[in-house]
């Protein structure tokens, strides 16, 4: 496995969005297997920040250290960038 592998879950851009890419169990199931997870803070997703936090993600306004995104919606162009 990749060193230093590290999984973004996008904060979706449409209010009505709720659905979820990974769930608090699905991030602790990478975490536990040395897969840290930067999850972007969102008001209107299904699972509360908390919830990811407490499964041992870090709850992010921008993402810093993901090596690649997942997300429901298209991705924002700003949060794609080159080298990644």
């Amino acid at each position: 496995m990749r060193k230093n592998l590290c999984v973004g879950i996008l904060r979706e851009t449409r209010d009505e969005e709720q659905r979820v890419p990974l769930t608090p169990a699905d991030v602790n199931w990478l975490i536990r297997r040395g897969i840290s997870v930067e999850v972007e803070s969102s008001h209107t997703r299904i699972f509360k920040d908390h919830m990811y936090r407490k499964s041992g993600a870090r709850i992010v306004d921008r993402f810093s250290k993901a090596s690649f995104l997942l997300g429901i919606k298209t991705p924002r162009t700003e949060d794609l960038y080159a080298n990644k």
